[in-house]
């Protein structure tokens, strides 16, 4: 097993909540029993082990893939904030989390969210901008502490090589900078806190 993974793999076991995909475990294991697979957690965590590693493993060739295009609501402010699926977070423990914390939202206020690794995007009607910024730093979710920022949806460009880019303009100088421009396309506005 490659190091990095392993290394990843022992900081979800150490820092993440886990339960709701344990859940998920017990719903995979009755699903192979009723279709007349004999299986245990083991099994299905060696299933998931070697997708991992496939998908891992598959070239990743930039001129290839399908980038979405993206279209922008001007009534929805997008949000950066530092947490992420090692956190245990998924669209919906992202939701709960950000409602239970600032009064008046509902689900139907989200208007789209991003999970990756060591945090997310989500956004919201512009009016809740304040309300979300003041009630969300400085919270603490499994043990870490909580930031958010007002960030921007930036559509990807081709450019003359045919390649795509996008990326952070302005604020960020750390490492989610240097990783994250070269995947994903957009802009930080909101600068540190």
């Amino acid at each position: 097993m490659e190091t990095k993974l392993l290394e990843e793999i022992k900081l979800i076991v150490e820092k993440a909540n886990l339960e709701e995909l344990e859940n998920d475990i017990d719903t995979v294991l009755n699903s192979l029993s009723e279709a007349g697979i004999e299986a245990d957690a083991k099994k299905v965590a060696a299933a998931l082990l070697k997708k991992v590693n496939e998908c891992a493993s598959a070239p990743q060739n930039r001129r290839d893939s399908v980038r979405p295009t993206f279209t922008r609501n001007p009534d929805a402010q997008r949000f950066f904030i530092n947490l992420g699926s090692f956190d245990g977070l998924t669209p919906s423990t992202l939701i709960e989390f950000v409602k239970n914390n600032v009064e008046g939202l509902t689900t139907e206020d989200f208007s789209d969210s991003f999970i990756k690794d060591k945090f997310a995007f989500f956004e919201l009607p512009k009016d809740k901008a304040d309300a979300v910024l003041g009630k969300m730093n400085g919270l603490t979710y499994n043990e870490r502490e909580v930031h958010v920022e007002l960030s921007e949806k930036k559509p990807a460009s081709q450019h003359r090589d045919g390649g795509f880019r996008g990326g952070f303009r302005g604020g960020r100088s750390d490492s989610r900078r240097d990783s994250f421009s070269h995947d994903r396309s957009y802009s930080n506005r909101g600068g540190r806190r």
